[in-house]
Protein backbone atom coordinates (compact mmCIF):
# COMPACT_ATOMS: atom_id res chain seq x y z
CA UNK A 1 0.00 0.00 0.00
CA UNK A 2 1.63 3.56 -1.06
CA UNK A 3 -0.11 6.90 0.23
CA UNK A 4 2.12 10.14 -0.65
CA UNK A 5 0.14 12.99 1.00
CA UNK A 6 0.76 16.87 1.71
CA UNK A 7 1.24 17.59 5.56
CA UNK A 8 2.00 20.81 6.05
CA UNK A 9 4.89 22.50 4.08
CA UNK A 10 5.72 18.71 3.47
CA UNK A 11 5.42 16.15 0.95
CA UNK A 12 4.79 12.69 3.40
CA UNK A 13 4.85 9.17 1.36
CA UNK A 14 4.09 5.94 2.77
CA UNK A 15 5.26 2.56 1.52
CA UNK A 16 7.24 -0.60 1.93
CA UNK A 17 11.20 -0.50 1.92
CA UNK A 18 12.01 -0.95 -1.94
CA UNK A 19 9.60 2.35 -2.59
CA UNK A 20 10.79 4.53 -0.29
CA UNK A 21 14.20 3.67 -1.76
CA UNK A 22 12.88 4.71 -4.97
CA UNK A 23 10.82 8.02 -3.85
CA UNK A 24 14.03 8.63 -1.59
CA UNK A 25 16.66 8.69 -4.80
CA UNK A 26 13.73 10.49 -6.78
CA UNK A 27 12.82 13.11 -4.31
CA UNK A 28 16.46 14.08 -3.00
CA UNK A 29 16.69 16.18 -5.60
CA UNK A 30 13.77 17.92 -6.15
CA UNK A 31 13.74 18.95 -2.16
CA UNK A 32 15.56 20.52 0.24
CA UNK A 33 15.34 18.08 2.93
CA UNK A 34 14.44 14.37 2.48
CA UNK A 35 14.12 12.28 5.41
CA UNK A 36 12.82 9.25 6.75
CA UNK A 37 10.98 8.64 9.58
CA UNK A 38 8.87 5.56 10.72
CA UNK A 39 8.25 3.77 7.25
CA UNK A 40 7.74 7.18 5.52
CA UNK A 41 9.58 9.65 3.35
CA UNK A 42 9.36 13.12 3.96
CA UNK A 43 10.13 15.95 1.58
CA UNK A 44 10.36 19.60 2.66
CA UNK A 45 9.22 21.82 0.94
CA UNK A 46 6.15 19.88 -0.67
CA UNK A 47 7.04 18.73 -4.21
CA UNK A 48 4.03 19.79 -6.39
CA UNK A 49 2.81 17.27 -8.81
CA UNK A 50 4.78 14.05 -7.85
CA UNK A 51 2.01 12.07 -5.56
CA UNK A 52 0.20 10.33 -8.09
CA UNK A 53 3.67 8.96 -9.54
CA UNK A 54 5.03 8.04 -6.08
CA UNK A 55 1.43 6.40 -5.72
CA UNK A 56 2.24 4.22 -9.31
CA UNK A 57 5.20 2.87 -7.70
CA UNK A 58 3.26 0.48 -5.14
CA UNK A 59 1.65 -0.83 -9.05
CA UNK A 60 5.04 -0.77 -10.89
CA UNK A 61 5.64 -4.71 -11.30
CA UNK A 62 8.66 -5.95 -8.84
CA UNK A 63 11.07 -6.59 -11.24
CA UNK A 64 10.48 -3.35 -12.76
CA UNK A 65 11.21 -1.28 -9.10
CA UNK A 66 14.23 -3.64 -8.95
CA UNK A 67 15.53 -2.62 -11.91
CA UNK A 68 14.26 0.99 -11.65
CA UNK A 69 16.30 1.19 -8.43
CA UNK A 70 19.28 -0.32 -9.65
CA UNK A 71 19.68 1.91 -12.22
CA UNK A 72 19.21 5.09 -9.75
CA UNK A 73 21.80 3.11 -7.60
CA UNK A 74 24.05 3.10 -10.18
CA UNK A 75 23.61 6.62 -11.71
CA UNK A 76 23.97 8.06 -8.13
CA UNK A 77 28.04 6.29 -7.98
CA UNK A 78 26.88 2.63 -6.52
CA UNK A 79 28.27 -0.38 -7.66
CA UNK A 80 25.48 -3.02 -7.06
CA UNK A 81 25.00 -6.42 -7.17
CA UNK A 82 22.19 -7.69 -9.31
CA UNK A 83 20.15 -9.33 -6.14
CA UNK A 84 20.43 -5.99 -4.40
CA UNK A 85 22.74 -8.07 -1.70
CA UNK A 86 25.61 -5.89 -1.59
CA UNK A 87 26.66 -2.28 -3.02
CA UNK A 88 29.81 -0.20 -3.16
CA UNK A 89 30.68 3.43 -3.42
CA UNK A 90 34.37 5.26 -3.40
CA UNK A 91 34.88 8.80 -3.13
CA UNK A 92 38.74 9.99 -4.10
CA UNK A 93 39.69 13.71 -2.45
CA UNK A 94 42.97 14.59 -3.76
CA UNK A 95 45.32 11.87 -2.30
CA UNK A 96 42.78 10.05 -0.24
CA UNK A 97 39.80 7.92 -0.84
CA UNK A 98 36.81 6.91 1.37
CA UNK A 99 35.07 3.82 0.59
CA UNK A 100 31.77 2.55 1.62
CA UNK A 101 30.30 -1.22 1.39
CA UNK A 102 26.73 -1.88 2.10
CA UNK A 103 26.14 -5.43 3.28
CA UNK A 104 22.03 -5.06 2.80
CA UNK A 105 20.98 -8.39 3.80
CA UNK A 106 22.71 -8.36 7.05
CA UNK A 107 22.02 -5.20 7.76
CA UNK A 108 25.75 -3.49 8.07
CA UNK A 109 28.10 -0.64 6.72
CA UNK A 110 31.63 -1.00 5.94
CA UNK A 111 33.72 1.92 5.31
CA UNK A 112 37.41 2.47 4.97
CA UNK A 113 39.15 5.75 4.28
CA UNK A 114 42.70 7.36 4.33
CA UNK A 115 41.36 10.40 5.39
CA UNK A 116 40.81 10.79 9.10
CA UNK A 117 37.25 11.24 9.86
CA UNK A 118 36.74 9.55 13.23
CA UNK A 119 35.10 12.04 15.19
CA UNK A 120 32.49 12.76 12.38
CA UNK A 121 32.17 8.72 11.67
CA UNK A 122 31.66 8.16 15.37
CA UNK A 123 28.94 11.12 15.40
CA UNK A 124 27.05 9.28 12.68
CA UNK A 125 27.02 5.98 14.79
CA UNK A 126 30.79 4.30 13.61
CA UNK A 127 32.61 2.03 15.65
CA UNK A 128 35.94 3.15 14.24
CA UNK A 129 39.08 1.61 14.58
CA UNK A 130 42.71 2.72 12.90
CA UNK A 131 44.10 0.30 10.75
CA UNK A 132 47.47 1.27 8.70
CA UNK A 133 47.30 4.39 6.68
CA UNK A 134 43.72 5.03 7.56
CA UNK A 135 40.38 4.11 9.56
CA UNK A 136 38.07 1.86 9.68
CA UNK A 137 34.39 1.79 10.74
CA UNK A 138 31.56 -0.23 10.83
CA UNK A 139 27.95 0.30 11.89
CA UNK A 140 24.22 -1.08 11.32
CA UNK A 141 21.56 0.06 9.81
CA UNK A 142 17.69 -0.48 10.00
CA UNK A 143 16.54 0.44 6.47
CA UNK A 144 18.44 1.33 2.97
CA UNK A 145 17.76 4.65 2.74
CA UNK A 146 19.28 5.32 6.53
CA UNK A 147 22.06 3.48 4.56
CA UNK A 148 22.30 5.83 1.85
CA UNK A 149 21.69 8.92 4.08
CA UNK A 150 24.75 7.95 6.27
CA UNK A 151 26.88 6.74 3.59
CA UNK A 152 26.41 10.28 1.85
CA UNK A 153 26.73 12.21 5.02
CA UNK A 154 30.36 9.70 5.53
CA UNK A 155 31.34 10.54 1.94
CA UNK A 156 30.93 14.17 1.65
CA UNK A 157 33.00 14.75 4.89
CA UNK A 158 35.83 12.51 4.61
CA UNK A 159 36.40 14.75 1.27
CA UNK A 160 37.23 17.65 3.55
CA UNK A 161 39.25 15.86 6.48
Amino acid sequence: MCLAYRDGDALVFEAPELERVVAYLSLRGLAERVEEEGGRIRAVPYVDGVEESLRSLCATMPSDLKLDLLYALASDGWIVDRDLSRMRKSAPSGSRITVVECDCVNRRLQLFSTADCSDHLKQLGFSVRRVGAGVEAEREFKTLVEALDVSDAALQRAGAC
